[in-house]
């Protein structure tokens, strides 16, 4: 259970440092991004900025929810345990 536990941690903060990595890269470069897809694809700027900030929430989301939650409550047991 411990392996696993570190492994969540490690996992939670590999989500969260990607998507502050997303965010600053996102910001300075949304001009190019959003020219480089609207070439391959048919969208506004409006529907690019709605899809880019749905992803990062969905990273968001992942991150506590299949990697966080789990964590806390491996914790939660192997404290009540010992």
């Amino acid at each position: 259970m411990e392996l696993i536990a570190k492994i969540l941690i490690r996992c939670f903060w590999m989500g969260i440092v990607f998507q502050f990595y997303v965010l600053f890269w996102a910001l300075p470069g949304a001009d190019w991004a959003y020219s480089v897809h609207s070439k391959l694809f048919d969208f506004s700027r409006s529907e690019f900025d709605l899809m880019m900030y749905g992803f990062m929430g969905l990273v968001k989301v992942i991150a506590v929810v299949g990697f966080l939650f789990p964590y806390l409550a491996i914790r939660l047991v192997t404290r009540q345990k010992s």
